[in-house]
């Protein structure tokens, strides 16, 4: 019986311990609401521009996207309103002067991602996929990664023509081609 109760008991305080644990983060994710704004604010954006591409779709069309992007960018800026205002002003003014004065190298590495995938799909926008992704993959592994000549391109040229292949032979999808193309092809788009 003894040994049913210390059995009981270790649970009873491994049980706590998770509780505790979660209580500390908990409160961490309270006192440091930066992430969080970084996501809605990312999400926000996606959200908006996605929003306002449904608003030039047929209307039968773009009823959908605007059902549910409608509510969701309300949610998304009562959430951002909440989180600013049950946080410390001072906390996300450090965060900001940090960031742009070099300090916080952690959320200047996520903003330096989130900047190189801004690039990207501008990128795919103006040059299409397979170009912009050529052109992406060289600049990051010649510029960035400070790999040599003949590999980047040897790897970029690789990679295209396979992305190529299997969308186009083996799945039979055609991938955008992009703003130039289109200009080329003949289409009205300025």
């Amino acid at each position: 019986m003894d040994n049913l109760n210390k059995g009981t008991n270790n649970r009873m305080e491994s049980t706590d311990e998770i509780s505790a644990g979660s209580e500390i983060e908990a409160t961490v994710a309270e006192r440091n609401p930066i992430s969080e704004l970084i996501f809605l604010g990312i999400v926000g954006i996606t959200v908006l521009l996605a929003f306002i591409t449904a608003l030039g779709y047929h209307p039968v069309s773009g009823r959908a996207p605007l059902v549910v992007m409608t509510p969701l960018i309300i949610l998304i800026l009562i959430q951002g309103i909440r989180l600013v205002k049950s946080s410390n002003s001072k906390l996300i003014n450090d965060f900001y002067v940090g960031l742009f004065k070099g300090k916080n190298q952690d959320y200047k590495k996520i903003m330096s991602f989130v900047l190189w995938m801004i690039i990207f799909c501008v990128l795919i926008y103006i040059a299409g996929h397979y170009a912009g992704a050529a052109i992406f993959m060289f600049t990051l592994m010649y510029f960035i990664g400070k790999e040599r000549l003949k590999l980047s391109i040897i790897v970029t040229i690789c990679v295209t023509a396979l992305l190529f292949l299997l969308f186009e032979e083996v799945f039979n999808i055609e991938l955008y081609r992009g703003m130039i193309f289109r200009y080329f092809m003949g289409y009205n788009i300025f």
